[in-house]
């Protein structure tokens, strides 16, 4: 296994754009997801020339590191996905084989996806190195491979998660080491929803570098997704984001994990601005305390009007009287006034999805603020990239 930890020499100024959400571009170029998102991972083995079109267009768009389509491939998901795909066949008399459900099936087939899905990425990566086609102000051609480490449940949904950190350390340690098997130059777990993940995805980190020889390591990004309302800022748990990324600093440091940016992503720009401050004032205690490299702050936000806390509060809303199961208390949340609404609408498109031009406005408030990675989270689409990188290189 060769992983590179690529440190830069200059962090205050070096910047780097995250590419955009990979599942909604799928969707729109005709990748079915019936509501599991399966079919977009599986899309990595049946239909690659249309997933690697995606990071294509990405890596046209200016971004600097592409991240495997690989968001739902965790060993739950995969198991549950398939089981429920073949009763469907099932009950169209089709003629499927029994489904796996052995734990060594389930993570063989896992371990399959995420080959698949880095594979794509890397092929975009080599092509575009080789034809130099991607233009960049910094470390021209250099485009790197992000492996997403999402959460191993549903997403935002913290009543989901095992409550002690330690229980998910082995199939976070077992979707870890299969990217690095595979080469991927960043680790990239993001949508969190409660500190335990996180806390779990470092000491899982933690005890594979263990195992390896002390010239081995590759960058950890970590970020959480917050209440899309919520002041002060709260993780879709509750949990508050100060004493979360407190906790995950500590964490890193004592195992000497390669901790590399941290942040926020999967809310409101709106959100994702609100929380820079935290981040930031979290990571400048933590670099005032440390002689480590500093950390870069990294956000990505959604691109949709509707926000993910009002989805999740409306989808629940006959069920838990409007608190959606990712809070243990919705004391904290405020819902959006009416006069907000109407500010925001002209933002978006007649489908709901914010303007390329607005989203980049954003992103040049946050460089400002201290933000050194910046990309796209759900509905961000090359579009939308591109206008952030033209807005940025005209805003230095």
């Amino acid at each position: 296994v060769k992983c590179k930890m690529e440190l830069t020499k200059s962090r205050d100024k070096d910047f780097i754009l995250l590419d955009g959400g990979n599942g909604h571009e799928l969707k729109q170029r005709g990748i079915i997801t019936d509501g599991s998102f399966l079919a977009g991972v599986i899309a990595n083995e049946k239909q690659p020339v249309i997933v690697q079109a995606v990071h294509t267009d990405f890596c046209h768009s200016g971004c600097q590191v592409l991240t495997t389509n690989s968001f739902v491939a965790v060993p739950e998901r995969v198991q549950r996905d398939i089981v429920k795909a073949s009763c469907k066949s099932n009950s169209k008399n089709e003629d499927v084989s029994s489904p796996i459900t052995s734990d060594d099936a389930v993570k063989e087939r896992t371990r399959q996806l995420i080959q698949a899905a880095v594979r794509c990425a890397k092929n975009v990566v080599h092509k575009e190195s080789k034809t130099q086609q991607c233009h960049r102000r910094h470390n021209p051609n250099n485009v790197r491979v992000a492996g997403t480490v999402p959460p191993l449940t549903e997403c935002y949904v913290s009543s989901l998660v095992p409550h002690c950190a330690n229980a998910l350390i082995p199939s976070y340690a077992f979707l870890l080491s299969t990217l690095m098997e595979e080469g991927v130059d960043v680790l990239l777990a993001e949508t969190l929803s409660t500190e335990r993940e996180g806390v779990a995805v470092i000491r899982a980190l933690s005890e594979i570098l263990m195992t390896k020889p002390s010239n081995v390591s590759i960058p950890l990004w970590l970020s959480f997704t917050i209440d899309d309302f919520a002041q002060p800022v709260l993780l879709r748990s509750g949990e508050c984001l100060k004493g979360v990324l407190e906790k995950i600093l500590v964490e890193a440091k004592e195992r000497n994990v390669p901790l590399e940016a941290l942040g926020v992503n999967c809310a409101s720009p709106d959100a994702v601005t609100r929380a820079i401050g935290v981040v930031k004032a979290t990571i400048d205690q933590n670099n005032i305390m440390t002689t480590l490299p500093a950390l870069r702050i990294m956000v990505y936000a959604n691109a949709f009007e509707t926000t993910t806390s009002e989805w999740l509060s409306s989808s629940l809303e006959t069920k838990e009287n409007t608190k959606h199961s990712a809070c243990d208390s919705c004391s904290g949340n405020v819902e959006p006034s009416t006069s907000s609404r109407n500010t925001r609408k002209k933002d978006y498109d007649e489908f709901g999805v914010i303007l390329p031009e607005v989203y980049a406005n954003y992103a040049a408030q946050w460089k400002k603020m201290g933000v050194s990675i910046i990309g796209g989270c759900c509905g961000c689409s090359p579009l939308h990239m591109k206008e952030v990188a033209i807005k940025l290189s005209l805003t230095e």
